[in-house]
């Protein structure tokens, strides 16, 4: 694959070894992406071909290098963090089956202290911990 003319003059003028990568980056992304798609559709009893698996491995390797070239180190540990924690809402609000409570509130929608008399979560701790931008909050609750 060969890069346009404005592109060589961006990199020999750049003194940013991430804006080099980002492109030789690009360039592998694009050439995977072909290869991927030129043998998709060949298997070997179940599996896919191995070009077709080299090609994939590539991509999902290159996307983990993407993530580390675009983002800073301290966004990427807050972002990991931050799944966890949405993981673990998403888990105690579905066991609590609070989605059914307020699929069947109407279109006003619960205040948190139904919501948490109804599950048996305290309210602070609801409002604290869950952070659930779907109820209706109102002062004093």
């Amino acid at each position: 694959m060969t890069f346009d003319p404005a592109y060589s003059t961006m990199v020999a003028n750049s003194a940013d070894p991430t804006f080099l990568k980002l492109l030789q980056l690009g360039a592998l992304i694009q050439s995977s992406i072909t290869t991927y798609l030129e043998h998709r559709n060949a298997k070997h009893d179940s599996l896919p071909s191995r070009p077709c698996f080299e090609a994939q491995r590539t991509l999902l390797a290159a996307s983990g290098l993407l993530t580390e070239l675009v983002i800073p180190p301290s966004n990427r540990i807050l972002e990991v963090a931050t799944q966890y924690f949405e993981a673990r809402a998403l888990h105690l609000v579905a066991g609590e089956r609070i989605p059914d409570l307020l699929a069947n509130s109407g279109e006003d929608g619960l205040e948190l202290s139904k919501i948490a008399t109804a599950s048996g979560i305290e309210p602070r701790k609801m409002g604290e911990s869950y952070c659930m931008p779907w109820t209706k909050r109102r002062h004093g609750t």
